[in-house]
């Protein structure tokens, strides 16, 4: 018994000796052009002290590198940043513990409200968007709706297939509605997707919210030829995100879009819809489509766009930051970079942004590096809408914090009850 108190003594102890961690915090959430920023990094543990820090700063390429500092007795150093580019700054602290590395982040917006996209809208964007929604305009919708089954009394639920061109251009989607409900009674409310997402749930259950909507929540992926919708992640459509990066009519996002605006169609079509509430949701890719939605059509009257990808792909390439999917690390950026600057322009969710009249919320966290936040300021700034509002959770990373679900529940419930 002794022998195995020891032990357990022993092993309790190693693991103490081990609990390093490491922690960096901002002295200010938000900053101004010029004005100093102040990184702590704290380390904790048993050998905290003189401790060797490695550090990465992301921004701005002025202020981009990677360094590394050595903690004082108290397991503490510091570091000063000054950024003269709008947009914001991430600090990454790691050390290595036992051949693992802990990492900790912490970041700083810059004069946000200044951000710009980093390059111009093509001359002929919405003339180019135009022709492809006259040809969605012109198609019979043909939806084919096959009935599911669900558990939840008073609502009736669909598998939903949107003819587009046949085997791999098809529209997925799960649709769910009141049971009996009256012809122009009920809102409309689209949710769209993220990556990594093929099939997509029914969520029947949103159909009864807010005293009763249309619900149809539409995969990013498209149907084969047997109406089953493609997975995102393996097989035929595996690294879909950046196919075509340099051709505007294959890029693989603008099928997507024509989807989303696909689904739309289908909810307008739809004898319940009262014509006047057209909700669009989405976070991450989703986020992105949220924008495009709001860009293509007028009637949409909410935009609510968690961490919005798809944003200001010339971002990098004026020395900023650009949104997933990142092209600027594709073979087709480093063959030819104003090729697909040009052509990742014809989906770019700040280009879709700058048509939006509709409501807009849009979320984002100062230390996603996926969709980093200056991208998303970029789309923000030129939205012309009088009635949007961007919800910042500066602790967050590519994640939705629930104080921004629920911002963006009561933006729902609120348009809904007022129309507003």
């Amino acid at each position: 018994m002794k022998k195995i108190f020891a032990l357990l003594c022993c092993c309790l102890a190693v693991m103490l000796a081990a609990a390093e961690k490491v922690a960096v915090v901002a002295d200010k959430n938000e900053a101004k052009c010029g004005e100093k920023i102040t990184f702590t990094i704290k380390v904790s543990g048993d050998k905290a002290a003189k401790r060797t820090v490695n550090i990465e700063l992301m921004g701005n390429k002025t202020i981009r590198g990677k360094k590394k500092v050595v903690t004082d007795a108290a397991g503490t150093a510091k570091i000063e940043v000054v950024s003269n580019h709008p947009g914001s700054v991430c600090c990454l602290a790691q050390i290595k513990v036992d051949k693992k590395w802990q990492k900790a982040y912490a970041g700083v917006a810059i004069d946000k409200e200044k951000v710009v996209p980093g390059r111009p809208a093509p001359a002929d964007f919405n003339e180019f968007w135009a022709k492809i929604k006259k040809e969605l305009d012109a198609r019979p919708m043909d939806a084919v709706l096959m009935p599911l089954k669900v558990n939840r009394t008073g609502v009736k639920a669909y598998k939903v297939i949107l003819p587009m061109g046949g085997d791999g251009k098809d529209a997925y989607a799960k649709f769910s509605v009141p049971a009996g409900a009256k012809a122009k009674s009920l809102p409309a409310f689209l949710l769209v997707h993220g990556a990594g997402t093929g099939e997509v749930p029914v969520m029947d259950n949103m159909a009864l919210r807010y005293g009763g909507m249309l619900f149809l929540t539409l995969s990013p992926m498209p149907a084969d030829g047997r109406g089953n919708v493609y997975p995102a992640r393996t097989g035929r459509f595996t690294g879909y995100r950046h196919w075509n990066a340099d051709d505007r009519d294959k890029i693989y996002f603008k099928e997507m879009f024509c989807r989303v605006y696909r689904g739309l169609q289908f909810l307008k079509s739809r004898p319940e819809w009262n014509g006047k509430i057209l909700i669009v949701s989405g976070t991450s890719q989703g986020g992105g489509q949220a924008l495009a939605a709001g860009g293509l059509d007028p009637q949409v009257t909410l935009v609510t766009a968690h961490v919005p990808a798809i944003c200001n792909h010339g971002g990098f390439a004026a020395g900023g930051d650009s949104g997933w999917p990142h092209y600027q690390n594709t073979p087709a950026y480093r063959k030819d970079p104003e090729a697909v600057l040009k052509a990742s322009a014809y989906i770019d969710g700040v280009n879709f942004a700058r048509n939006i009249k509709a409501r807009v919320l849009i979320t984002t966290g100062f230390i996603d590096r996926t969709c980093p936040p200056e991208s998303v300021f970029a789309a923000f700034n030129v939205i012309p809408s009088a009635r949007k509002e961007l919800f910042c959770t500066p602790g967050a990373n590519h994640r939705v914090p629930d104080v921004a679900r629920d911002a963006a529940a009561k933006v729902w419930e609120d348009h809904i009850k007022t129309g507003q």
